[in-house]
C-alpha cells in the first residue's frame, strides 16, 4: 500500500506557546474557552481559533495522523506566528525558539514528522541566516512563508539572495498566506480567510513570474498552498497579460512556462477541482495535504484524492512519492 504524506501540516510547539504567555509585547493570548477544556489562541488584531492539543502535542499530532490515514507529515508553524510586523530583533528570536521547537518535535515523532522553518521576512539577511541554520543544523527541510512581507511583496529584489540561498541548498520554499485581522471588502462571511488566503497566494504566483524570478532562479522550488489560490484556474489571462503588455514582460516566459518550479497542494475539497490542477499542472507537481488542525483544513485528505480516479502512479506521487522527492525523505518510521 502506499506510504502517505501530508506536507500541509501546522503545530505551534510549546516553545512558541511559553512566549506567548510569558511576553506581552508578543501580541497573543492564550486562553481557556468556556465549558471546554480547549484554549484558544487569541491574536492581537482579533482573529482567534481553538488550541487543539495536536497544535503541540506529539503524541496528539501522530494520533491526528492516524486519523487523516497519514503515515508521515511535513509540519509548518500556524501562519499567524510568522510576526513579521514585530521588531527584527524579537522576531529573530521567535523564529529561533519555533524552528528550535519544530525540530524538537521532529526529533520526538519517530521518523513520522519532518519540518519547516519559519525566518524573519522583514530582513533578506537574517531570513538567510535562519534558513541555513534549519537546514544545516537543526535538519528542517525547507521553510514556510508568507506571499508578502506586510507591504513588501516576494518579487521585491530584496529576496533574490534568499531564493538563490533556498536554490542552492535544494530546499522547497512553501508559500502560506498568513492574516490575523480583515481585510478590505472582505470583513463579513470569512471572506478574509475563504477568498482572501487564496488570492494572496494567486498575486504572489503570478508576480515571482512576471519579475523573472524563475529566470533568475531556475531551480528554485516553491509549494503553493490551497492548490495555488486562483492561479491554475487564470493562468490563461495571466499568459495573455505576459503577451500583450509591456508591463508584465518582465520575465522572459509567460507564467505558465514556470511549472516546472511550482507545486501545489490537493486542498481543493474538490475531486473535479483536484483533478484540473492534476491535468494542468500534471500529478509531478501536486502533494497531499490536510491544514490540520485548523477548521478550514480538510478532515479527510485522502478522500479528494480517492475521488479523483487517477491512475495508480498519479495517485502514488501526490500521496508520496513527489514529498520524498522534494524534501528528500530519507526518513523511516520506527515501529
Amino acid at each position: 500500500m502506499t506510504r502517505t504524506i501530508d506536507i500541509h501540516n501546522h503545530v505551534i510547539p510549546e516553545e512558541a506557546l511559553e512566549l506567548a504567555t510569558s511576553a506581552s509585547e508578543f501580541g497573543v493570548q492564550i486562553q481557556p474557552e468556556e465549558a471546554s477544556e480547549i484554549q484558544t489562541v487569541i491574536h492581537r488584531a482579533g482573529y482567534k481559533y481553538p488550541l487543539h492539543s495536536s497544535f503541540h502535542k506529539v503524541e496528539d499530532k501522530l494520533e491526528e495522523l492516524n486519523r487523516l490515514r497519514a503515515d508521515q507529515a511535513v509540519v509548518s508553524i500556524a501562519p499567524p506566528f510568522f510576526f513579521y510586523d514585530l521588531e527584527l530583533n524579537r522576531t529573530k528570536a521567535i523564529c529561533s525558539r519555533i524552528n528550535d521547537g519544530i525540530a524538537r518535535m521532529t526529533s520526538e515523532s519517530g521518523g513520522r514528522l519532518a519540518g519547516m522553518a519559519t525566518l524573519p521576512m522583514q530582513d533578506p539577511e537574517a531570513a538567510m541566516e535562519e534558513l541555513y541554520r534549519a537546514v544545516n543544523k537543526l535538519h528542517l527541510s525547507g521553510a514556510e512563508i508568507g506571499p508578502s512581507v506586510g507591504e513588501v511583496p516576494l518579487d521585491d529584489p530584496r529576496y533574490d539572495s534568499l531564493f538563490k540561498l533556498a536554490e542552492n541548498l535544494d530546499v522547497p520554499l512553501f508559500i502560506h498566506p498568513y492574516y490575523t485581522g480583515s481585510k478590505q471588502g472582505m470583513e463579513k462571511y470569512y471572506l478574509t480567510n475563504i477568498i482572501g488566503n487564496p488570492l494572496d497566494t494567486t498575486v504572489c504566483l503570478i508576480r515571482l513570474a512576471y519579475a523573472g524570478v524563475f529566470e533568475k532562479c531556475p531551480w528554485l522550488k516553491v509549494i503553493a498552498a490551497h492548490g495555488g489560490g486562483f492561479a491554475p484556474y487564470q493562468i490563461g489571462r495571466a499568459d495573455r497579460g505576459h503577451e500583450v503588455r509591456e508591463e508584465c514582460q518582465n520575465g522572459q516566459a509567460s507564467p505558465s512556462e514556470y511549472l516546472r518550479n511550482i507545486y501545489f497542494d490537493t486542498i481543493l475539497f474538490s475531486a473535479k477541482a483536484l483533478r484540473f490542477l492534476i491535468d494542468w499542472a500534471s500529478a509531478k507537481h501536486v502533494l497531499l495535504g490536510s491544514d490540520a488542525p485548523f477548521d478550514m483544513g480538510d478532515e479527510n485528505p485522502l478522500r479528494v484524492v480517492e475521488q479523483a480516479n487517477l491512475q495508480p502512479e498519479d495517485s502514488s506521487r501526490i500521496l508520496c512519492s513527489n514529498a520524498e522527492e522534494l524534501f528528500h525523505f530519507p526518513i523511516e518510521i520506527n515501529k
